[in-house]
């Protein structure tokens, strides 16, 4: 629910930015809002990786990759 309110507001906000006949510097803006968003995600979860306290850290980002589970019969 909170990721379609959300997308709504994106969308409202994109439309009001939006000049057919003029500067796309109000949408540039919000584009470059969302990209720190996005990286401030990826940084924040690299360092809940990095607290993370695995004997083998590759068992860890093989996790992250699909196994056989997926395409065998009951997958």
């Amino acid at each position: 629910m909170a990721g379609c309110a959300i997308s709504i507001v994106d969308v409202l906000i994109i439309l009001a930015f939006y000049r057919p006949s003029g500067t796309m510097r109000g949408i540039r803006i919000f584009e470059l809002f969302v990209a720190l968003l996005v990286l401030a995600v990826v940084v924040c979860f690299c360092i809940e990786l990095s607290l993370i306290s695995v004997p083998n850290i590759r068992e860890l980002f093989r996790g992250y990759l699909p196994g056989d589970v997926l395409v065998q019969s009951q997958g």
